[in-house]
Formats: structure tokens, C-alpha cells, sequence
């Protein structure tokens, strides 16, 4: 027979880990942090999650694009290209391409891989503000400060319809989920409904007294909800064009908003430095969230809602556990601040690169037979409360008076140790972290002291080519041989007039074809006849240009 002290003992314990596992419940049911990325050097326009959730998407004023790998212990990688700040960034609904719209008036659409390669379109008079794909990929939709609007083909890389009708700035344009109608939000202080068919207004909101500077339509398709400078977020029914919803939301101007995929809540980011998430069910706030120093200007949802991420002025990109799902039902009367919790980002080993509710393909028909069973997928996995041995109330009165004081003073003299041992493990944590982030700013200063090398040797390829062709009268200009794009910044090679070259039989017959499409990438260096290299001076120029092959 269990000796009954033993006994008490154990029961305390068992119910100690249930206490613990309510209290991570309870913790689960409320927003925290779960990481904080930092690499871009000014404030971050928009930040994305990957559809596949293996990767963050964020561009910045800086002029850069980066995707954030979740995988522990990886870099960022950059994409660059644009020559002015970006402004918003979109990715397809299978994550292989990315859509960036910029500062300077173009839009590139990128491979989202290692080799970044990218086609720019242009049509835009005035900087682009906003980028979106459409549910298929197949077109993309773009808002200027030229005060129009167009639809792009993906495939044709060309704009093939446009709509005018605003009368100052598009700040924001966006596809409703069956593409049939167009969203607009504007400096003119109006919210316009387009019908995508005809080519015609639908319907013009004028409710805003100050600029509009975001437009979403609600998931289910049948609202839209606008913000702006006015600090009022406002939803609309897009049937009867009445206003549903009205919300004093922030104290600054407010940056973007957000709609959580199943419909019922609502994220705000504003230049008071808050994210808001609204409950637009019972009309009122429910979470505010203090993370950023400074503005926050842009946040969204993953494409399951149990995960939300944001950007703002601190160049920061932070991604959130939403705890939304199981939400508490009471009212809440006001704005409550939640502690931000930091926690550890770690995922199991088979799962290393995904989000703990990612699936992979050849797991999704085994995740729809468990969803009936599964209430939360965020904790799934994990095990489950300890079943409690119960005690007849005469076994506890026994024991209770002989060990309970006992039992307490032993439980409360190891938490000294253990807060103890902990701020050790803490400290420590923290003196890592630190040194991690003076390596990466030594990574970032070497890398861009190699982007000044690069940028000086392709200064003196510019300067060193006319002389080249100067000297030697067989390389006629006027055949096109080479030329430079000052759009692009890249050297196109056109070689449709290669066969007035005869260089000792240097080029190799392969390097008289002209390629049909602009490209990025770099081009090899030319083989000539080691006559030839005599001529001008030896091998030194061949060695620090690459002229004339396009690879």
C-alpha cells in the first residue's frame, strides 16, 4: 500500500501540472511575440507571409525586398533591383513569384528563388503604391500617384486596361476574391467601387474626411473596410454601399488594415505606434499590441489566421501568435494591453521549416480526417493534462494535517533556485544574442563594402569599352553590338548585326544569337585569340570586364 504522505505528494504534483497546463492555455488564448527579424535599413513598407508559410516577404524605403526563411538559424534573402523606395510587395498564390511596386514609377515581377531574376513593367507616370495578384496569379493590379489604375497580365508582362476616375493620389487597390470588382482608396479622401467587366464605377464613397490610405475587402465579399488620415477605420456594405461599421480606432493616422481570414476580427496598424485587433462581431476593440519603437505601418495575417505579422518605422519585421481562435466571449470595455511575451521559436524536426500548423501536400488528406477532432491546431502535438488518481475525502483528511505544511515550504524553497537558475540561463541568452547581432552587422558591412568593389569595377568597364572601340574601327556602334539601358542599369547585348565582326575567329558561332528578351543576368567574358589580347594590352581587360556573351 502507497504510503499516504507519498500519496498527497503525488497528488499535489499531478495537480501542479494540470494548474501549469490551464496557465499555457490560458497564455495560448492571448497574442504574443514569437520572433523579431531585423536586416532592413529603414521603415518597412509591407510585410507578407509566403502562402506555403515557409517564408516572411518584407520591403522597406530602403529600396530592398527581402523573404525571411522561418527555419532557425537562416539569413534573409535580398532582392535588389529597384532605385527608389518600395512600397508594396505581393506574392501569387503558389509563392513562386513576387510583385513589387516602387518609388521609381516601375514594377518588377521576381522569381521568389536564389537567382532572383526579374522582368520590370512599365506604364506608370508617378511612383507605384500598391501591388496585388489576383486569386489565380494570373494578372496583377497597381495604384500610382498618376492617379490611375491598371490591370497587368502575368504572362504577357504588359498592362491591358486601366481606370481613371480619381482625382489625386492612389494610395491602395485591391481584387475582390472572385476578381469581378476593384477596391480603390485615395488621397482624394474617397473609396471607389469598380466593376472589372465594364470598365465602370460602381460607386463612390465619400464618408472619409481625410485621405484614405488602405482598402480591403471583407473575406466574405460582400463588405469592404477603408482607414486613413481621419484615424477612423469605416466598413461598408458593398450591395447597398450603406456604412455597417464606424470605429475611433487610433491616434495618428492609420496605415493599413487587415481582415483575419475567417472574417471575424480586424488588424490595424498606425503611426501611433499600435496594432490594434478589432472584434467585429460585438463592434469594439480587443487587443492592443506595444512591439514597435516608433510608427507600425503595415501587418497581415497567414492564410490559416493563427498567425499574424507587422512591420514598421523601426525597420523591424515581427511575427505574432495570433491566439485568436479560441478567443474568450466576454465582453471587453476598452482597450487592453497585453504583455508581449517573447518566446522561443522551435518547431519539431520533421517540421523544421514550416509553421506548426503547415501542411505538407501528402499530409493534407490526413489533417481533413483529424480536423473534426482537433479544436486548436496550434497545440496540436502536445500532450495531454495528466489524469488525476482521485482520494477519498477520509484518505485527505489523514494526511492533509500531517503533510501539507510540509509539502508547501518544500515547494516554495525551490523557486528561489529556480528564478535563480533561470536569470543565469537568461543572462546568458541575452550575451549571445548580442554577440550574434554585432556578427551580422559585421556580415552587413562586408557585404556592402563588396557591392562599392563591384560598383567601381563596372564604373571602369564603362569608362575602359569606347576607348576599346575607339582603337579599333571594327567594332561599328552603329551595328548595336553592345549598348547600355540607363532604365535597367544592365548591359544588353544585341547582337543582330554580329557578322560584320571578324575578330581573328575569337567569338564562337554560339555568341551570334541576340536574345529575344531583356534579362538581368550577368554576361561572360568574350574569348578572342591570344593575337588579339596582345594588341590591346594583354589579358588584364578581359580579366575585370564581361562584355559581349550573353550567358
Amino acid at each position: 500500500m502507497m504510503d499516504p504522505q507519498l500519496h498527497l505528494m503525488q497528488q499535489q504534483l499531478n495537480q501542479e501540472a494540470v494548474k501549469r497546463h490551464q496557465d499555457l492555455s490560458a497564455t495560448e488564448s492571448t497574442p504574443s511575440l514569437l520572433r523579431a527579424f531585423q536586416g532592413h535599413k529603414d521603415r518597412v513598407t509591407q510585410v507578407i507571409f509566403n502562402p506555403n508559410l515557409r517564408q516572411l516577404i518584407s520591403c522597406s524605403t530602403d529600396g530592398m525586398i527581402m523573404t525571411w526563411s522561418l527555419q532557425p538559424n537562416s539569413r534573409p534573402q535580398k532582392f535588389l533591383g529597384h532605385k527608389g523606395a518600395v512600397y508594396d510587395i505581393a506574392v501569387n498564390p503558389t509563392g513562386t513569384h513576387l510583385a513589387s511596386a516602387s518609388k521609381d514609377s516601375t514594377i518588377r515581377l521576381w522569381n521568389n528563388n536564389a537567382e532572383a531574376f526579374s522582368y520590370i513593367l512599365k506604364g506608370h507616370s508617378s511612383p507605384v503604391k500598391s501591388i496585388q495578384f489576383n486569386c489565380d496569379g494570373s494578372y496583377l493590379l497597381s495604384a500610382s500617384d498618376d492617379k490611375t489604375i491598371k490591370m497587368w497580365s502575368v504572362t504577357e508582362r504588359k498592362f491591358f486596361q486601366t481606370l481613371k476616375g480619381h482625382t489625386n493620389w492612389v494610395r491602395k487597390a485591391q481584387f475582390s476574391l472572385d476578381a469581378r470588382m476593384i477596391a480603390s482608396a485615395s488621397d482624394d479622401k474617397t473609396v471607389r467601387l469598380w466593376d472589372v467587366q465594364s470598365n465602370q464605377l460602381i460607386h463612390t464613397y465619400t464618408d472619409h474626411t481625410g485621405m484614405v490610405s488602405d482598402v480591403k475587402f471583407h473575406p466574405d465579399g460582400t463588405c469592404i473596410g477603408s482607414c486613413g488620415s481621419d484615424r477612423k477605420i469605416k466598413i461598408f456594405d458593398n450591395r447597398s454601399h450603406r456604412l455597417l461599421q464606424h470605429y475611433d480606432a487610433h491616434d495618428d493616422l492609420i496605415n493599413s488594415i487587415n481582415f483575419h481570414p475567417h472574417g471575424t476580427y480586424l488588424l490595424s496598424t498606425s503611426n501611433d505606434g499600435k496594432l490594434k485587433i478589432w472584434d467585429l462581431r460585438k463592434g469594439q476593440i480587443l487587443y492592443t499590441l506595444l512591439g514597435h519603437q516608433g510608427a507600425t505601418s503595415s501587418a497581415s495575417f497567414s492564410p490559416g489566421g493563427d498567425y499574424f505579422c507587422s512591420g514598421g518605422k523601426d525597420s523591424q519585421v515581427m511575427i505574432w501568435k495570433g491566439g485568436l481562435t479560441n478567443t474568450p466571449t466576454e465582453i471587453i470595455t476598452g482597450v487592453s494591453q497585453t504583455k508581449i511575451e517573447t518566446e522561443l521559436f522551435v518547431t519539431d524536426k520533421d517540421k523544421v521549416d514550416r509553421l506548426p500548423n503547415a501542411e505538407v501536400p501528402q499530409a493534407k488528406k490526413a489533417a481533413a480526417a483529424r480536423k473534426a477532432s482537433v479544436t486548436r491546431p496550434s497545440t496540436a502535438g502536445k500532450p495531454a493534462p495528466p489524469k488525476i488518481h482521485s482520494m477519498t475525502q477520509d484518505e485527505e483528511k489523514q494526511v492533509a494535517a500531517k503533510s501539507a505544511v510540509r509539502i508547501g515550504d518544500a515547494f516554495r524553497s525551490l523557486k528561489p533556485e529556480v528564478q535563480t537558475t533561470l536569470d543565469k540561463i537568461f543572462s546568458q541568452v541575452e550575451l549571445v544574442s548580442g554577440t550574434l547581432a554585432l556578427l551580422d552587422k559585421r556580415l552587413q558591412y562586408s557585404e556592402n563594402r563588396m557591392m562599392e568593389v563591384m560598383n567601381y569595377i563596372k564604373d571602369a568597364d564603362v569608362a575602359v569599352r569606347p576607348k576599346l572601340v575607339q582603337g579599333y574601327p571594327q567594332f561599328n556602334l552603329n551595328s548595336q553590338f553592345y549598348s547600355q539601358n540607363v532604365d535597367n542599369d544592365e548591359y544588353i547585348v544585341r547582337a543582330n548585326q554580329m557578322e560584320n565582326l571578324n575578330i581573328n575567329s575569337g567569338l564562337s558561332n554560339e555568341s551570334h544569337q541576340s536574345p529575344s528578351v531583356t534579362t538581368t543576368h550577368a554576361v561572360n567574358p568574350m574569348y578572342v585569340s591570344e593575337a588579339f589580347r596582345q594588341q590591346i594590352g594583354g589579358e588584364e581587360y578581359f580579366r575585370s570586364t564581361n562584355v559581349f556573351q550573353q550567358e
